[in-house]
């Protein structure tokens, strides 16, 4: 609810309860008013009544006194007025209504006037003795009765009166509340609002204040506000260089990552093709140059060079694996690159005298897609590979598959989706439990300086995590209580499927 709405809606309740106490005070007050006036007609009554009541005594005696009386009751609304004598007054009905502090001034012939609200409606009593009593010789006086049925009346069309001019004082108060409410309060806030979602929106020069503020204190958040917003867009600008400076050195460590692993896989085959591949494509580079020879001989020689010229292309493509990839992910098949990165590896794991082997799943795996970098994609199955091939000993099996596999993500929340996993499983050491949480960390290694650099399965986690996937490890050491006693480290690397 808008701010200015609340204030208005605020203003509104304490008047009306402010009303009803004044209302609830002025109607104590009328009826105050109404049995004043009464009291004060009865008195000015009783004043003059003394004075008739004597001539007519002197005129007819008890009859025409009680006479007189009577007229004078005609002439009243809502009134009653009788002969009494003091020395029986206790029998009055009238008199009973009296409170005893009022009787004994009653007996004493005091002039006693009572406002009784246990009747309905209230009536006045009065009591007043009469100076012909004394002429008479006898205690006379006159016991009265006045009704206030007019009083309801009277203080309904009174509160009316004050609750209309009241009312339209109090609309003509919100109607200006709202007006000041809405160009005071509302209007800069809504202007605010509006300032503020654009700094939402990345828009950080946008600034608050106007020079027209309607308060001092819209004037203050407006500059706290703007104080904000620069400090807001000085930590934007920094995240901004931090982002691009971490990019920049994750990069660097993919590519010395690169060529590192370039370096291990020139070195194995230098060692294996190298000598061989110059010798074979030397010697039949001459055996089909030659004018000795037979034909078939010459087209036996080119196959021979033609074989050896596909085997330097291969290098080259590992050569080419090393530079830093560009363009846009495409639709990659992971059999493909499984069988890729076996075949760039398979020097190294016969110079370990160790079994790389991929396994086939059948024509399914041939399917098996994602949405990637080929070189990225390639660059962790070989790093992970490698790891594998160097935990393994002499005699040891790296096996690499891939396949297709619906499972739900990393966090319990997560739907189940269609996943492209490569696996490698070896049957080395297996990984101890103590460092199971720092493998991917950077320059984390438990390899020999010449080894490994540390870099490999850190920047694995991050090309993987790129691609919007995850990594699995499942590790048994010869210490480890399994069931079936065989040790080694199974690493599984999940992209998102291209069909899911």
């Amino acid at each position: 609810m808008r701010l200015a709405l609340r204030l208005t809606l605020l203003i509104i309740g304490t008047f009306v309860l402010a009303l009803l106490a004044i209302t609830w005070e002025q109607r104590g007050r009328f009826e105050a008013r109404y049995e004043e006036s009464r009291t004060e007609q009865l008195q000015a009554l009783l004043t003059a009544l003394d004075e008739g009541a004597t001539l007519a005594w002197r005129t007819s005696g008890t009859d025409g006194l009680q006479r007189y009386l009577d007229r004078v009751a005609e002439h009243q609304d809502s009134f009653s007025i009788h002969l009494v004598r003091l020395d029986a007054l206790s029998k009055d009905e009238l008199f009973s209504r009296l409170p005893s502090e009022l009787r004994a001034q009653a007996l004493a012939g005091q002039q006693v006037l009572f406002v009784d609200h246990r009747a309905k409606p209230p009536m006045i009593v009065a009591f007043d003795q009469l100076a012909v009593g004394q002429e008479a010789g006898v205690p006379f006086a006159v016991a009265m009765r006045r009704s206030m049925y007019g009083e309801s009346a009277f203080v309904r069309e009174n509160l009316r009166t004050f609750i209309k001019n009241t009312g339209l004082t109090v609309l003509i108060g919100l109607a200006v509340a709202v007006i000041l409410g809405a160009r005071l309060i509302s209007a800069p806030l809504n202007r605010i609002v509006a300032k503020a979602r654009l700094v939402g929106q990345g828009d950080f020069a946008v600034r608050f204040r106007a020079g027209n503020e309607s308060s001092a204190e819209i004037t203050m958040l407006s500059a706290e506000l703007d104080a904000m917003v620069e400090q807001l867009g000085a930590l934007h600008k920094r995240v901004e260089t931090e982002a691009a400076a971490r990019v920049a050195v994750v990069e660097r460590m993919r590519h010395s990552d690169r060529l590192a692993t370039v370096g291990t896989l020139s070195a194995g085959i230098a060692h294996e093709l190298g000598t061989p591949l110059h010798i074979v494509s030397g010697r039949a580079n001459r055996i089909a140059s030659s004018a000795s020879v037979s034909e078939e001989t010459r087209q036996e020689a080119e196959s021979i060079r033609s074989q050896c010229e596909r085997m330097r292309i291969i290098i080259e493509q590992l050569l080419t694996f090393a530079r830093k990839p560009s363009g846009q992910p495409v639709s990659v098949s992971l059999m493909e690159v499984a069988s890729r990165v076996t075949a760039w590896l398979e020097p190294v794991a016969r110079k370990k005298q160790a079994q790389l082997v991929l396994e086939s799943a059948g024509s399914d795996a041939a399917e098996v897609r994602c949405i990637a970098h080929v070189g990225l994609v390639e660059q962790a199955l070989t790093n992970v590979t490698l790891n594998a091939l160097q935990a393994v000993g002499e005699g040891g099996v790296v096996r690499v598959c891939v396949r297709e596999e619906v499972r739900s993500g990393q966090t319990p929340d997560s739907l189940p989706q269609r996943w492209a996993v490569m696996e490698v499983r070896d049957n080395g050491s297996g990984i101890a439990k103590e460092i199971r949480s720092q493998i991917f960390d950077p320059f984390f290694t438990t390899k020999s300086v010449r080894e490994g650099t540390g870099l490999g399965l850190s920047i694995t986690h991050e090309i993987v995590q790129e691609h919007g996937g995850f990594i699995e490890l499942d590790s048994h050491t010869s210490a480890d209580p399994v069931p079936s006693g065989d040790h080694g480290t199974t690493m599984r690397l999940y992209f998102k499927s291209e069909s899911a």
